[in-house]
């Protein structure tokens, strides 16, 4: 019975061409803008998501508060003693590890070449335990261990060495009008695009230790010791905790307080950095943690790694995509139920000769449900077409994997959940025609349907014109942006090298 259903409705679909076109037409580009949609916010909801240990890693931020007990300040980085001093007093803590940016300023020299490079960053020798890379070539265990070694993108890799193998290689460093030279010891692949950071270097963080890489400044208290640990006036570290679970974040996130103050309290009275004794470190600094999976949409402080989106967006685009699937589908019904009058003779007939109405209900929703499926494989090539020019708009690398189980079985379920919610009504409607009223001529549509379809109507046309006005004043705002006057022709302004 059901391939019956199946015949038939591909009868009533070939009979009528125009109706057909316009009604699958019409589907196909509502569903290509929901999955277009649904793949920007899948992918923005993945982000880190890729790391083995996501949900046990924190980021550890910091503030500053003003006297008047507003936050100045909330930075993602903290200052370089946090990680050791955290992982001495709280034993817990599986890993502590520390990035600190090169700040785009690398010059590296080969082979009579200059190259200026950035997303760079100092790496603790765990940054491998705490985070999954690819390590293409080297010993990740070892590759971060001693002072000047640096690990390279497969791309910087490929751009100083072309095919040859990098490792053991060494590169010269200009930084701060010295040279130095840097041993290659690994190089990795990229990290994916749904990463909060990209690096596409990473030098061995024991070269911080060098005096005239990260100076212990000029305070005579501190001759002789490491400007790492002492360095409290830096907050440009950026600093990760790898926990066994959620409750020792939460233990431990209750103890920070007090952490601070049996630290940095102690070294900002021994600085002569608070002088009032009234006046406690917590009055004005305090740290949190922070997931990781949190950071891309969840996070908006002060020194960011990269730019992070916003949780906020993600609502916006799944109420623009659930307005543009409702628009679709309720033209579909609106469609079909205005040509009910051209079916109501066949509805008729097919009571007469013994047809019960779930089964008109079945073929009615048989024919939903395979025009959905080939508005779905025309809304499908739609997103093929425009994925391009959303990824280059967007700056993504958004893409459909045909082959992932969970993918065939959403969009199969996107087929039927479409299909149903659109041709439940007209199938419904045109299943409760009354055969004798039929055959005498008699159909007349009621006052209740009227008016469903009037608020249908109205409904969809008040969704587009909403969706038009914003559209409108998004693209104003950002016409003003990219037009306003800097007061400054920014054409004229160029780097400059170390």
């Amino acid at each position: 019975m059901l391939k019956n259903f199946f015949s038939i409705a591909i009868r009533n679909l070939l009979k009528r061409k125009v109706y057909s076109f316009i009604n699958i037409v019409g589907l196909a580009v509502g569903l290509s803008c929901c999955i277009l949609i649904t793949l920007f916010i899948l992918d923005e909801l993945s982000y880190d998501k890729f790391h083995s240990k996501s949900d046990r890693i924190y980021r550890v931020t910091r503030d500053f508060w003003s006297r008047d007990g507003v936050a100045d300040l909330h930075l993602s980085r903290v200052a370089p003693p946090v990680a050791p001093l955290l992982k001495q007093h709280f034993p817990q803590i599986e890993e502590a590890v520390r990035l600190y940016s090169t700040y785009n300023s690398a010059v590296f020299l080969l082979n009579h070449r200059s190259f200026q490079e950035k997303n760079g960053f100092y790496a603790e020798e765990n940054l491998f335990k705490v985070f999954d890379f690819d390590i293409v070539q080297g010993n990740p265990e070892k590759a971060l261990e001693k002072p000047f070694s640096i690990m390279l993108s497969e791309e910087m890799a490929k751009k100083y060495f072309q095919n040859g193998n990098p490792v053991g290689k060494v590169i010269t460093w200009k930084f701060r009008g010295e040279k130095y030279s840097l041993k290659v010891t690994g190089v990795f692949k990229a990290l994916p695009f749904q990463s909060h950071f990209h690096p596409e270097f990473l030098i061995s963080f024991r070269t911080l230790e060098n005096p005239k890489i990260y100076s212990t400044g000029s305070n005579p208290k501190n001759k002789g010791k490491s400007g790492l640990s002492r360095g409290w006036g830096n907050n440009a570290f950026v600093t990760y905790l790898l926990l066994p679970d959620e409750k020792v974040a939460s233990d431990l996130t209750e103890q920070l307080d007090d952490f601070m103050d049996k630290t940095f309290g102690v070294f900002a009275k021994e600085e002569g950095w608070v002088d009032d004794p009234d006046i406690k470190v917590l009055d004005f600094t305090h740290l949190y943690l922070q997931k990781l999976t949190d950071i891309h949409l969840r996070s908006h402080l002060d020194s960011e790694i990269e730019v992070n989106g916003d949780i906020n967006n993600i609502y916006i685009f799944a109420v623009i995509g659930l307005f543009m699937l409702s628009i679709a589908c309720v033209n579909f019904i609106n469609l079909s139920t205005a040509r009910s009058a051209l079916r109501a003779k066949e509805v008729g007939v097919r009571k007469v000769i013994g047809a019960y109405r779930q089964n008109l209900i079945f073929q009615f929703l048989s024919e939903s449900i395979l025009m959905t499926l080939i508005a779905m494989l025309l809304g499908l090539g739609l997103t093929e077409a425009f994925l391009p020019f959303l990824n280059d708009f967007i700056d993504k690398q958004l893409y459909i994997s045909y082959w992932n189980p969970f993918v065939i079985i959403l969009l199969l379920g996107f087929v039927l959940i479409v299909g149903l919610l659109a041709g439940i009504y007209p199938s419904l409607y045109l299943s409760s025609f009354k055969p004798v009223r039929v055959l005498k001529g008699k159909i007349f549509t009621s006052t209740k349907k009227s008016s469903l379809r009037t608020v249908l109507v109205t409904t969809q046309f008040t969704i587009s014109v909403l969706l038009i006005i914003c559209t409108s004043i998004i693209y104003q705002q950002l016409s003003f942006i990219k037009n306003k006057e800097l007061g400054f022709n920014q054409e004229h302004i160029i780097p400059t090298l170390n």
